[in-house]
């Protein structure tokens, strides 16, 4: 099972400020942290390969100006990842900050 797991803003400058904003990095926070979970669960139970996020994100999920830079680098990553024989990276999925 191959993943491809889009991340979350990790590191955004501050808090997102507008309802419609804040409920966006709630649900991105979610979903993520329920891939974590999944992906720690069913590791032993499947060949599971989750490719790499990218991190630090500063971006909200509402903001899609910099979609095709993300993109770009998501790119970038993964053909990195798969280079390197696509190691599981399950445990990089952590709920985490940015100093």
């Amino acid at each position: 099972v191959y993943v491809l797991a889009c991340g979350y803003a990790c590191a955004l400058s501050e808090p997102p400020r507008a309802a419609a904003a804040i409920v966006m990095q709630a649900l991105a926070v979610l979903v993520h942290r329920r891939l974590a979970l999944e992906a720690q669960q069913l590791r032993t139970d499947v060949d599971l390969r989750v490719a790499p996020t990218l991190c630090p994100v500063g971006v909200s999920p509402a903001d899609f100006s910099q979609s095709e830079r993300l993109a770009a680098d998501a790119y970038a990553a993964t053909k990195a990842w798969i280079g390197d024989g696509m190691p599981d990276l399950a445990a990089s999925l952590g709920i985490h900050a940015h100093g």
